[in-house]
């Protein structure tokens, strides 16, 4: 008989063994693997009848529906294959965290091994990467940007498979999972930084609870945090946000220029298309390069470097403007989704604060690792992106599971009572 649970922990080791090759040399790693999940959900539903833990999937593949009927019938400034296209790849990074949370799969000794093993070679490989000419770098992984999230992720998945059933995590484990984070670091980009700060504080310097209630201390610890990560992304938050590139040109990071000109101009389509935005296919996303989107055009900007028609490289250069295909009700509708994340991971962490301490570091932590990745980049789309979701939904299904342990060993607990009495 074929266990779900186990081939949704096999589809994530073999994602996981090919987060870097799966860039440039195995590109279709992710779809398959996300599609892979949602057989498995379908073929939940219909052999064993599981509908009602699949309503989030199914809620969001409906909203996903309803914008590919709106831009196929009211605005389409691309042509249907394209935006068809479009709608499998914004719908495939959700797959993987919305059936891992309704399947809730426990990873065996075994399988821990097995990941901790991948995550520990994963995190060797980037560093000779960091020694390659560009040229080298783009052939091999893509982007230095690859090397920093895939050890952020080696590191976040070896603490996962380091815990006890105690909820604790060795010192030893700790450290080594701070060393697969250091190998990230010489990508210097200040996304990576700013991982590498949470997840510092987070394993050394957090208390359970700390930022619930008002006490002094806690929130000059807060502050102080805030300051780190300004200090660490600074020059990015200035120059997409504040001062833009200042009149100062630099031809090796030229591609950074498409970037403020994505979030101008989507602030612009917002203020045109205010509700439901532009349509699929649209802005900003892979399918509005593949085939060059009239929306461009429209706004003026298929002159700029990296946007033209000729020169797409860096229309998907991140994620959050491609958002505006979707306006601000599905700008809404994606701050709630993350939020109600983050609330099913809270509420199920305050009732054991304690034995169940990492398993929300460790899952808060990839839910913030996707938000800050989205500033400047399209890994939530990628492989990168559906192996950190699925953290998201390992540490769910762990408090899950955990929660309901307890609550059964406390029901034979009062039953042995009850009938000793």
């Amino acid at each position: 008989m074929i266990r779900l649970d186990k081939l949704c922990n096999w589809l994530i080791i073999i994602c996981l063994a090919g987060l870097l090759p799966s860039i440039v040399f195995i590109k279709y790693l992710d779809e398959l693997g996300s599609f892979a999940f949602l057989t498995i959900a379908l073929a939940d539903c219909l052999f064993n009848r599981n509908y009602k833990r699949y309503v989030p999937l199914f809620v969001m593949v409906g909203v996903m529906l309803f914008y590919l009927v709106y831009t196929l019938m009211f605005k389409s400034y691309n042509t249907t294959p394209y935006v068809l296209m479009d709608f499998v790849l914004e719908i495939k990074p959700f797959l993987p965290l919305l059936v891992i949370m309704a399947i809730r799969p426990v990873l065996s000794a075994t399988e821990k091994s097995t990941i901790k093993t991948i995550c520990v070679v994963n995190a060797i490989l980037v560093v000779p990467i960091y020694f390659l000419n560009s040229y080298m770098v783009e052939q091999t992984v893509g982007h230095l940007a690859y090397c920093g999230a895939a050890a952020f992720i080696s590191s976040l998945l070896y603490l996962f498979c380091s815990m006890k059933p105690d909820g604790s995590i060795d010192k030893q484990d700790k450290l080594i999972g701070m060393a697969l984070l250091a190998c990230g670091l010489p990508c210097m980009k200040a996304k990576f930084l700013a991982e590498a700060v949470l997840t510092l504080f987070a394993l050394w310097i957090y208390k359970p609870m700390m930022f619930h209630g008002f006490k002094f201390q806690h929130m000059l610890v807060g502050l102080l945090l805030i300051g780190v990560l300004l200090a660490v992304t600074w020059n990015k938050i200035s120059y997409y946000f504040i001062t833009g590139n200042s009149g100062t040109f630099n031809p090796s990071e030229i591609q950074t220029y498409a970037r403020p000109v994505l979030y101008a101009t989507a602030g612009l389509i917002i203020a045109d298309y205010t509700l439901l935005g532009s349509g699929l296919a649209s802005f900003a996303s892979y399918a509005s390069a593949a085939n060059y989107s009239g929306l461009y055009y429209e706004y003026g900007i298929d002159k700029v470097y990296g946007l033209s028609e000729v020169m797409p490289d860096f229309i998907c250069d991140a994620y959050y403007p491609s958002l505006t295909q979707f306006g601000l009700i599905g700008i809404i509708l994606f701050i709630v989704f993350w939020r109600i994340i983050y609330k099913k991971l809270f509420i199920l962490y305050k009732q054991d604060i304690t034995k169940l301490r990492y398993s929300f570091i460790i899952g808060t932590l990839a839910l913030f690792g996707i938000l800050i990745e989205n500033t400047t980049g399209t890994i939530f789309s990628q492989s990168h992106g559906m192996v950190m979701a699925s953290i998201i939904g390992y540490a769910y299904a762990h408090e899950c599971i955990f929660i309901a342990k307890t609550n059964i060993d406390k029901q034979e607990h009062i039953t042995k009572y009850n009938y000793g009495k």
